[in-house]
């Protein structure tokens, strides 16, 4: 029980860390493996994503370890309630699939399908596979703690990520904002320098405006600009 606590301490303290997210899922099972005497697994790992950061309805294929990492950018997407790992997403339940009845990332062991879940947010399913043909209490529950330490350091990714984004878009449109364009044009400055490069810039505006946000209101203007920028996407 003392290894499995200092798993889950490695785990809590991974999930601090500054890494980003991709870097993160594939630190998670690189740590989960090298437990895999401690806690009996195999040395094979599968995590799975929640589409649109845990609001979407598929499985995206996050990080593995022990399989061919160019799966990463070709597997399908899983919808939930297809597959044995879509139907763990629907029902958010543990379950342990027999080798011969597994869908994705087949392996000589039995797969344990566990989702990763915070405050009833389910943020993916994590695949780990047993070195032993049942799965103990002890286990169950030492990846029961996982998952929840795990879904805390997605989740807490995914806030950075928006407050990254916020910093730097325009709320509105969504577009870079100000503070971005002047970041961009200096590193494109520098490196024209450089290179001894030159360049344009363009500067788009909108005729009369003022007179249609004035005449029209600000919703309208809003929309103005939204269908403005949309279309320079």
């Amino acid at each position: 029980q003392a290894l499995e606590e200092q798993a889950l301490a490695a785990l809590a303290a991974l999930s601090m860390e500054k890494l980003d997210l991709h870097n993160y899922l594939e630190e998670v099972v690189n740590l989960l493996i090298r437990q895999r005497q401690t806690v009996k697994l195999k040395q094979n790992g599968v995590l799975w994503l929640t589409s649109e950061k845990g609001v979407g309805q598929l499985l995206q294929l996050a990080a593995v370890y022990g399989f061919d990492k160019a799966l990463l950018a070709s597997h399908p997407d899983i919808p939930f309630g297809d597959d044995n790992e879509g139907r763990v997403a629907k029902t958010r339940e543990l379950e342990v699939v027999a080798s011969e009845e597994a869908t994705h990332f087949i392996n000589d062991g039995q797969q344990v399908l566990v989702p990763i879940a915070r405050s009833n947010h389910l943020v993916g399913i994590l695949t780990l596979y047993l070195d032993d043909d049942a799965l103990p209490w002890k286990l169950r529950n030492f990846l029961a703690r996982v998952s929840d330490v795990v879904g805390l350091g997605v989740l807490h990714r995914y806030a950075e990520e928006e407050i990254a984004y916020q910093a730097y878009h325009d709320s509105l449109t969504g577009l870079p904002n100000r503070q971005l364009f002047i970041d961009r044009l200096r590193q494109e400055v520098a490196i024209a320098r450089r290179r001894q490069w030159r360049g344009v810039i363009f500067f788009f505006d909108l005729d009369n405006f003022k007179t249609l946000n004035d005449a029209l209101g600000h919703s309208i203007g809003d929309r103005l600009l939204v269908d403005v920028a949309q279309r320079l996407r």
